[in-house]
């Protein structure tokens, strides 16, 4: 009955009125068979109250901890200004390069046709 209750218990699918018996069982019975042992020892911890943290100690760990969360106000901003900027200067150089591109091939076209002066001047003011 006891490793019925402990396998539903194990499963998750344990009633109360199952937890309390199991409890009991492990938790009072002096002579338990070797495989039930660690399950009374996992239980008599799960009985022991733990200890509450004083005022005290909780305002220290908050003060230490403070001044990270303070750097962290700082810092987000920070990055997030700093990835704005790489990608706007990303974009730029993507732009100056296909600009350099249509240069390169505006100057390729002029010098590998022989084109006479009013044919450039209509070549260059074309919008």
């Amino acid at each position: 009955m006891i490793r019925t209750y402990l396998n539903r218990y194990l499963e998750g699918e344990s009633t109360q009125e199952e937890l309390r018996q199991l409890r009991e069982y492990l938790c009072s019975t002096p002579d338990l068979p070797a495989d039930l042992i660690p399950y009374a020892k996992m239980f008599a911890l799960l009985e022991e109250k733990q200890p509450t943290p004083s005022r005290q100690a909780l305002d220290r760990f908050s003060a230490e901890r403070a001044p990270s969360s303070r750097l962290r106000v700082i810092l987000w901003p920070l990055s997030a200004a700093a990835c704005i900027t790489a990608a706007w200067l990303l974009l730029n150089w993507h732009k100056e390069q296909a600009d350099l591109r249509l240069g390169t091939e505006a100057l390729t076209e002029i010098f590998s046709h022989e084109y006479e002066p009013e044919q450039l001047t209509q070549l260059f003011n074309e919008p």
